[in-house]
């Protein structure tokens, strides 16, 4: 079995990595949290801390959290 959380952003992220540990501790391990996102969390983080972003801190391709 397959969870797929499709463009989740921040909540996306944060929804994986519970799942995650969740799924982890369960006796079903065989269940897959994977996110598809176009946005790149760390981006937002770099502009709050430093006021300015890289642009090696963008991707314009989907990125996959698994």
């Amino acid at each position: 079995m397959e969870i797929v959380i499709a463009d989740g952003g921040f909540g996306g992220l944060y929804a994986v990595m519970y799942l995650d540990k969740t799924l982890a501790r369960s006796p079903r391990r065989h269940i897959e949290v994977t996110l598809f996102s176009r946005k790149n969390p760390r981006a937002s983080k770099a502009r709050k801390a430093d006021g300015w972003i890289c642009t090696r801190h963008l991707s314009s391709q989907s990125a996959i959290v698994n």
